[in-house]
């Protein structure tokens, strides 16, 4: 039906403008022909050509910057992968963060932070991301677990006794893939199939993995968060569209193990938060 009435839209206007040129402007007849094919030549490709402009200008117009917070539950997450297997190494994991230099960027100490200032256009496929003080096209974070003087601290401590074999290399990284964002740790790849072999970590050995044999590591997909949790940010909504996006985004939440962290009624509170076993998330308006 949007077909036939598409093409009942221009033969409308051809005939038009013929009509225009032949009988009002007393032009021939070959003449209007080549009058009426001009016109339409230069009408619809600018016509359309300033309608997707103007639809650009305003989905760009009706973005709203936002800042993102990525908290991964350590607690959790490192013993049920096995980077850490004594409590004893969690309480000096914790002491060695805690006696860093507040200087010295740490993972393990403030998670993952970024900023998402432009949205998707012809020059920025995936936006333009903020991101420890630089610019990125594309949202693909890997960084260490433990790094600079922390990581010196658990080597030397695994030199000493039996601790901390596993951590130091470790990274948790972040990404998009297939629209929605991928939280997961990059890993010795010959430990990883050593551990699963052995049955010691259970269910987690089915966990989607991308080796990557040249640098002997593999990637461990952990949790994945549907990009329709930031789609509130890009565009302006009615009422009706928003409930509808928000009971999408609840279903999708729930199907990949996410639930909405409760908020006080009472407190007005600009951030949104939602948690994993492994991780919460938080994002807000900048």
């Amino acid at each position: 039906m949007a077909i036939v009435k598409a093409l009942a839209k221009i033969l409308g206007s051809v005939a038009a403008l013929y009509l225009f040129f032949r009988y009002l402007g007393g032009f021939s007849l070959q003449q209007s022909v080549v009058l009426t094919l001009a016109g339409l030549l230069l009408y619809w490709p600018l016509r359309y050509g300033l309608y997707v402009v103007n639809v650009r200008s305003r989905v760009e117009n009706s973005f709203s910057p936002f800042g993102v917070h990525i908290s991964p539950n350590w607690y959790q997450l490192l013993p049920q992968f096995k980077l850490i297997t004594y409590q004893e190494e969690w309480h000096r994991l914790c002491e060695i963060a805690k006696n860093a230099p507040s200087s010295e960027c740490s993972v393990f100490r403030s998670g993952i932070f970024f900023t998402v200032i432009r949205p998707p256009s012809d020059g920025l496929l995936h936006g333009l991301i903020y991101y420890k003080k630089s610019f990125l096209t594309e949202l693909n974070i890997c960084e260490s677990i433990v790094s600079g003087e922390d990581e010196n601290a658990l080597l030397k401590l695994g030199n000493q006794d039996a601790y901390f074999k596993n951590l130091p290399g470790a990274k948790l990284y972040l990404r998009r893939v297939s629209g929605d964002y991928e939280l997961g740790l990059e890993v010795d790849l010959d430990w990883w199939k050593e551990l699963c072999k052995s049955g010691k970590v259970g269910e987690l050995s089915k966990a989607e993995q991308e080796e990557d044999e040249p640098c002997g590591t593999t990637r461990l997909s952990v949790a994945t968060l549907p990009s329709s949790e930031f789609e509130g940010y890009y565009g302006n909504r009615s009422v009706r569209e928003t409930a509808k996006l928000c009971e999408l985004t609840d279903k999708q939440l729930q199907a990949n193990g996410w639930q909405r962290k409760d908020r006080d009624p009472c407190r007005r509170d600009p951030w949104s938060e939602v948690e994993h076993k492994y991780f919460t998330v938080s994002h807000w308006t900048v």
